[in-house]
């Protein structure tokens, strides 16, 4: 295998040789620019973190396609009307039972409540 190799040739002068200011202007204008792309992604970062820890459906508004993935709602304003709707229910102390115990205890309470009401 054969490999050319090219000379430099000191004598022929380049055309694109900088002169050492403009080479400092270059650095430094390279440096800004990295500068303020470091406080953009740290700025993205935060916003992120922010974002991640706030989830919820207001995130979901502006787009239908993505209400109709994670709810199965038609559009943000069904889910809406859906949600004004059972609100004052998901808000009251819900019972849950996960035993045959705590179905017994369950079924006192009720009978209790049904007596006295």
């Amino acid at each position: 295998m054969e490999v050319n190799l090219l000379e430099h040739d000191s004598t022929t002068p380049t055309t694109s040789v900088l002169t050492l200011s403009e080479l400092a202007k270059e650095n430094e204008r390279l440096k800004q620019k990295v500068q303020e792309q470091q406080q953009l992604i740290e700025t993205l970062q935060n916003l992120s973190l922010c974002n991640q820890s706030r989830f919820g459906v207001k995130h979901l508004e502006g787009s239908d396609e993505d209400i109709r993935f994670y709810t199965r709602f038609a559009s943000y304003q069904h889910f809406q009307a859906f949600w004004q709707l059972v609100e004052s229910a998901a808000n009251t102390k819900m019972v849950r039972v996960t035993s045959a115990a705590g179905a017994t205890q369950h079924r006192s309470t009720v009978s209790y409540i049904i007596r006295f009401s």
